[in-house]
Parts: structure tokens; C-alpha cells; sequence
């Protein structure tokens, strides 16, 4: 147990202390895209390949101090109505392009009509991380789909693929 308590104390320590050099990489990243700045069309691709790995970078961090919340049971829930597919539609365009990349066909199966009562932003990570594994581990040309069903007063959503899945060991979590 102490272990476990020094392991999460020590994610939530980094996770805190990467956040301001990432605002720094972030911030003079975005302004480095500015055209006024870089004439040079080799610089502004440097640039264009930075900005969004930094972007990256701020989710994983995000994803650990939620982590670290959400371990030491400070994580709260914001319940609310809305529309899973309007989430689903919202995390599949912001993967567009290393889906587009690879061949894939990004599909949602989700009724538009459908109101479901959850957590937006848990919902859109958790569909995010899926979907961005989904589109990693995919073969290329193949399909990736996300489904959802209403089970009595549950709502069911899956991402559906062509890769190999979730090993067995790591599905509870």
C-alpha cells in the first residue's frame, strides 16, 4: 500500500511539474505558426510538426493528473443529459487525420436521437484513448466503428475493429 500511495503521489508530482514547461513549448509553438514569422516553408513545417505533438503532449499529461484524481477518489463525476453521438462525431473528426492516414474508415453507429445521462469530457476521453488505439493497432484499409445500444436504463458503446483488440489482462481496467 505505501508503494502504491508513493507511486500515485509521485504521477501527480510530475504530472504538475510538466505542465509549465508544456504551456511554454505550447504557447511558443502556436506563435511560431504565425505566416509573419516563418517565410521559410522548411521552418514552418518544423513548426507544423511541433505544435501538434505538444498538443499531444498536454493530453497525456491531462490523462495523468486524471488518473492521479481519479485513484485518490477526488475525481468528481459531472452527470448531465446529452447525445452520444454528437461526442463520438466531436472525437472522430479530431482524429481524422491519422485515420485518413492509414487507409481507415472511421465510422459511427450511434443513434442521433439518443440521450444518455454521463460525464462529457470522462466520455470523450475514454472514446478518444479507444478510438485513437483502434486507429493505431487497425491494418491499414481497414474499419473502425463505434456502436452504441440501450440496454434497459444503460446505454452500451463499443469501439469495433480490425486490429487485434484489448489483450484479455487489460480489459477490467
Amino acid at each position: 500500500r505505501r508503494l502504491e500511495s508513493v507511486r500515485r503521489d509521485f504521477v501527480a508530482n510530475v504530472s504538475h511539474e510538466l505542465r509549465t514547461p508544456f504551456a511554454v513549448i505550447r504557447a511558443n509553438s502556436e506563435t511560431l505558426l504565425s505566416p509573419d514569422l516563418l517565410p521559410d516553408p522548411g521552418a514552418a513545417a518544423l513548426m507544423a510538426a511541433i505544435h501538434p505533438n505538444a498538443e499531444r503532449l498536454g493530453q497525456l499529461i491531462s490523462d495523468l493528473l486524471d488518473l492521479a484524481r481519479l485513484e485518490a477518489g477526488e475525481q468528481p463525476f459531472k452527470s448531465e443529459d446529452l447525445k452520444p453521438a454528437t461526442v463520438v462525431m466531436r472525437v472522430i473528426e479530431s482524429l481524422q487525420t491519422p485515420a485518413r492516414a492509414r487507409g481507415l474508415s472511421v465510422v459511427q453507429a450511434v443513434p442521433s436521437d439518443l440521450v444518455a445521462r454521463a460525464d462529457g469530457k470522462a466520455l470523450e476521453q475514454v472514446l478518444f484513448n479507444l478510438l485513437d488505439n483502434a486507429i493505431k493497432y487497425t491494418p491499414a484499409n481497414g474499419h473502425v466503428e463505434v456502436v452504441a445500444q440501450r440496454r434497459g436504463s444503460l446505454l452500451r458503446m463499443a469501439v469495433v475493429d480490425d486490429g487485434p483488440g484489448i489483450d484479455p489482462p487489460h480489459r477490467a481496467r
